[in-house]
């Protein structure tokens, strides 16, 4: 109806963008990420050509301008998981990321231009322009004006697009600014705000920037610096954001950014809220009493420990002691794989089951991430326990560290044993939950579980530190029972966990016979799906759980377990390993008071450090968590890794 009069379509192709999926022209569901991304264009460009065969339908394709342009260069998928990067070739090979790249790879984009009654014969330019010049170029195209007073920073380059050449163009240089770090360059030459100077005829990939000395032999390097370094210095200074910025990169700068102020808040002693300060301060009946524990500040030879160097020699002589024993770690996962199994929302939270490859051999392990809704970066913590839906709610009562803690603003991350499936549906008949986790199913095993288990938990906690939603220097653990020794060990033996709390798992070796006092837990790391297996053993899958009888009942220690015990050592020396960073222990019926005397050699280690209040123990007399419990977990956490003091 409208055919004869001027019209402006905007038409936003998100198509081209993450995350990948399916199309109508490729519906492959098992296609990789890049196949489907190369489809998803394919797509884009039959769009294009429907609207095109339109205009022809209409009639006025002739005399209808098409601009086709794009905003940044190409996502290349890490924050989604894909294994394969999806950006394009650039200099025959594939591109790093280009999106939230000042780089030519992400600000050197393409533009086209289509009208065949105005632009006769197709040809390529090199003419330097900005997204700023797109507006007064429609302008002087349509013989319209634009308002008067408003000041445009573009230039219009329809003397291009009718056939007039490069040479008509006279733009001397173009501006970008990402945050708060800006670019200028010419045809050859680019200057950032920060300093890197380019020659991008010959460094292209800005490999290479220049010094000042590299460049004082080329007239044309030291004439382009000076020129583009004057328009620099005489653009605005940046005027206040009126909003957050919550982009993947936005809350990555801010990460950084707060880095060095979160580490020196860290240094400082700071004391606990008052409603945490009784827990971090022994009872008087227990200040001073180390017990028979042998203490962490004694040396292999015997020596005392009074010095921080000596005492950083000492706690690398443990942890190499540690890990000897209980086999040793491969090294992390730098880039976790992983895939999303589902998204829900959650009143103000998301939440998204995944498969984290984390384990031994990149086994896969079910996970719940929640992310609060919020500008971001949030604090973490990682919650490990036999499954990974109790931590959200949707298992055993009581255990749901995860849920709450992110209704009060942390992301979390909840893990389960890497033989434990999900079952929502039913959570008491949840997959493989009962079952010991030994390794990986049918190889022989070469790390203890209980150090397996923790493995897994590290890379959990590098795949939490990679995520944009999270500052990577505030991530802290939490377990119950079997998953406190988990976190115990996870802690103690991977030094990125900002702080940890221990739920009642029996925080040192006790062979005497509690069954009276704690019947609901047990401190029987000496069974084989702790630190009792013997290496190179094979365990079945589907072995269940045989517990053994008492050490102190007749029953032979095996595996690490024996060789720890009789050499005499035992967690105390994994509890040194977290000095300086702070943990909590909430004891239960496997944790009494009476631990204050293992905790007091931490307690000891942080003072030779310089710090009072890094060593925490809550008591209850139950073995299960309470409400009381749960609340002090939550505010341990918001303390130390939100830094909510009175």
């Amino acid at each position: 109806r409208h055919r004869d009069e001027p019209f402006l379509v905007y038409y936003s192709a998100i198509l081209s963008h993450i995350p990948v999926t399916t199309t109508p022209m490729s519906p492959d569901e098992e296609a990789s990420p890049r196949e489907k991304f190369a489809a998803m264009i394919r797509y884009a460009d039959h769009l294009v050509g429907r609207m095109t065969q339109a205009l022809d339908e209409l009639g006025i394709r002739d005399n209808t301008l098409v601009f086709i342009a794009t905003d940044n260069g190409t996502d290349n998928g890490t924050d989604q998981g894909y294994e394969q990067s999806l950006g394009g070739r650039l200099h025959g090979r594939i591109s790093e990321e280009g999106i939230y790249s000042l780089a030519e790879r992400g600000i050197n984009v393409p533009l086209i231009v289509h009208c065949p009654g105005w632009i006769r014969q197709g040809r390529e330019s090199d003419a330097l322009l900005n997204a700023a010049d797109i507006l007064p170029t429609l302008a002087d195209l349509a013989h319209a004006s634009l308002p008067q007073g408003l000041k445009i920073n573009g230039r219009s380059f329809a003397p291009i697009l009718r056939g007039e050449g490069d040479a008509s163009w006279k733009r001397p240089w173009t501006f970008t600014q990402y945050h708060t770090t800006r670019v200028i360059r010419d045809h050859r030459f680019k200057l950032y705000s920060t300093g890197e100077f380019f020659d991008l005829a010959e460094d292209p990939l800005e490999l290479r920037p220049l010094e000042p000395n590299q460049h004082s032999s080329s007239p044309a390097a030291v004439a382009s610096r000076k020129r583009l370094q004057k328009v620099l210095d005489s653009l605005p200074r940046d005027a206040p954001a009126p909003f957050t910025f919550r982009s993947i990169s936005a809350r990555r700068i801010r990460a950084r950014a707060d880095a060095a102020r979160r580490a020196k808040w860290i240094q400082k002693d700071h004391a606990p809220p008052k409603d945490l300060a009784l827990f971090f301060r022994p009872p008087r009946a227990y200040a001073g009493d180390f017990g028979e524990y042998r203490s962490p500040l004694v040396d292999h030879y015997g020596r005392r420990i009074d010095t921080v160097q000596a005492w950083m020699r000492r706690r690398q002589e443990i942890r190499d002691y540690w890990h000897q024993v209980l086999g040793p770690w491969p090294p992390l996962i730098e880039k976790p794989k992983w895939e999303t199994v589902a998204v829900t929302r959650r009143s103000s939270v998301t939440q998204r089951q995944l498969r984290l490859h984390i384990g031994l051999g990149e086994e896969p392990v079910d996970a719940f991430l929640l992310v609060p809704d919020g500008d971001g970066p949030f604090p973490a913590v990682l919650v490990v326990y036999y499954d990974a839906q109790s931590g959200i709610g949707r298992g055993t009562p009581m255990r749901d560290f995860g849920w709450q803690l992110a209704k009060r603003g942390f992301v979390t991350l909840s893990i389960g044993k890497p033989n434990t499936g999900v079952n929502l549906a039913d959570p008491k008949n949840i997959p493989g939950r009962n079952l010991p986790y030994f390794g990986p199913a049918n190889r022989p095993l070469t790390v203890q579980p209980l150090s397996a288990l923790a493995y897994a938990a590290a890379n959990a906690r590098v795949f939490l530190a990679s995520r944009p939603e999270v500052y990577p220097d505030r991530i802290g653990i939490v377990g119950h029972s079997f998953g406190g020794k988990w976190a115990l060990f996870a802690s103690c033996l991977d030094d990125g966990f900002a702080c940890a709390v221990w739920s009642d798992p029996g925080i040192v070796f006790d062979e005497r016979d509690r069954r009276k006092e704690n019947p609901g837990g047990s401190v029987n790391y000496w069974d084989p799906w702790y630190l009792g297996a013997m290496p190179g053993s094979l365990h079945p899958q589907g072995e269940k759980y045989r517990f053994r009888k008492l050490p102190s009942e007749g029953v032979e220690r095996t595996g690490a377990y024996r060789r720890l015990v009789e050499e005499g050592h035992d967690l105390v020396e994994l509890h040194a390993l977290m000095a300086p960073r702070p943990f909590l222990v909430s004891g239960g019926t496997a944790d009494m008071p009476e631990r204050w005397k293992a905790l007091n050699h931490a307690i000891a280690v942080n003072r030779l450090l310089g710090y009072r209040y890094r060593v925490g123990m809550t008591n209850r007399s139950t073995h299960a968590p309470t409400p009381r419990s749960n609340e002090q977990i939550y505010r341990f956490f918001e303390w130390w890794l939100m830094e909510k003091e009175d």
